[in-house]
């Protein structure tokens, strides 16, 4: 009788575990997606982050270095132009001390001054625009590095999420397969007590 009982309680616990273990309900396919994004998604917002301010630094330096051009540019132009306006004054009075103001060698030598001011300002202008378009070029490049950059960091972030997708995936799966695989070890168990006690009460009839 009390190996009978002991059997019956077995049976009982058996049951219990059964009932008490419930079917384990897998990740929808939205939750693991999200899981996956959120593991990498602040990761890779800083590094986003970190490419922009550099960017947004070295930009500003060039930015900066563009305006004092114009500074350094005015004072080479104010400088060239006193240059050749002294010139001028000394052939004027040189012309003039010799009695020659009226000539036209004169006219000729005062005409050149003029012209070759006139060509070295040009020049001045020209050299400024030929630096400032460098400096065009250059944060024209930062911006195409930085745009680089970023689609970079989001195609990797993508490849990371999708192999972490399929990690979760597999998880989810082995963990349902766990839990049936318990549940139906259970069942066998349970199976294997209430035939042994038909058996039994066959015998015993």
């Amino acid at each position: 009788m009390a190996g009978t009982m002991s059997a019956a309680d077995a049976l009982k616990k058996l049951l219990e575990q059964y009932n008490q273990t419930s079917s384990y309900v897998p990740k929808t396919a939205d939750q693991i997606r999200q899981q996956a994004q959120g593991e990498y998604q602040s990761y890779n917002d800083q590094l986003r982050l970190a490419a922009q301010q550099a960017q947004a630094r070295n930009d500003l330096a060039l930015q900066q270095q563009r305006e004092g051009l114009q500074r350094t540019y005015d004072k080479q132009r104010e400088a060239s132009q006193k240059e050749y306006e002294n010139a001028y004054s000394r052939a004027d009075r040189q012309q003039l001390s010799r009695g020659m103001q009226r000539s036209s060698y004169t006219a000729q030598v005062l005409a050149n001054l003029t012209k070759e001011g006139a060509e070295a300002q040009q020049e001045l202008w020209d050299a400024q625009g030929a630096a400032e378009g460098n400096i065009d070029a250059q944060r024209t490049q930062l911006a195409a590095q930085l745009a680089d950059q970023l689609s970079q960091y989001s195609a990797s972030e993508a490849a990371d999420v999708l192999a972490r997708i399929k990690q979760l995936e597999d998880q989810e799966y082995d963990r349902v397969r766990e839990n049936d695989q318990y549940k139906n070890s259970l069942s066998a168990q349970i199976y294997q007590f209430l035939y042994q006690g038909e058996q039994d009460k066959i015998a015993q009839e």
